[in-house]
C-alpha cells in the first residue's frame, strides 16, 4: 500500500539544475560528490531502489543483501508451497466431485 502510489503512475521529472550541477563542481569537489550516473548500469540502479526502499520506506537500517537472500528464499519457498496446496485442493475437489456427483448422475439417469 506504501508503494501504490508510486508504482501505479507514471512520474516525470526535470532535472535539468542537476544536470548543470556538474558545470559548477569544481574538480576536486567531483571526486567527493560525483553527480555524473551514466556509467549505471539498470542493473545497478535496480539495486540502489531495493536498498533506497528497504532502508527509507521500509525503515529497516540493518538490512543486507544477505538478509535479503534469506527472505527471497523463504518467500519462494512459501510460494511453491502455496501453488502446491491450490493445485492438490483443486485435483481433490475434482476427485470428489468425480466420485461423488459421477454415482449420483449415473444413477438417476440409467
Amino acid at each position: 500500500m506504501k508503494l501504490a502510489p508510486f508504482t501505479l503512475n507514471e512520474w516525470t521529472f526535470k532535472n535539468d539544475n542537476f544536470k548543470s550541477l556538474h558545470a559548477i563542481l569544481k574538480p576536486e569537489d567531483i571526486d567527493k560528490f560525483s553527480v555524473d550516473y551514466s556509467g549505471l548500469t539498470v542493473s545497478d540502479q535496480f539495486e540502489m531502489q531495493i536498498d533506497g526502499t528497504i532502508r527509507y520506506l521500509l525503515k529497516d537500517k540493518n538490512f543486507s543483501k544477505e538478509t535479503f537472500n534469506k527472505r527471497m528464499f523463504n518467500f519462494k519457498i512459501k510460494y511453491y508451497l502455496h501453488v502446491a496446496v491450490i493445485i492438490l485442493l483443486i485435483i481433490g475437489s475434482l476427485f470428489v466431485l468425480n466420485r461423488y456427483v459421477g454415482k449420483f448422475m449415473n444413477k438417476r439417469y440409467i
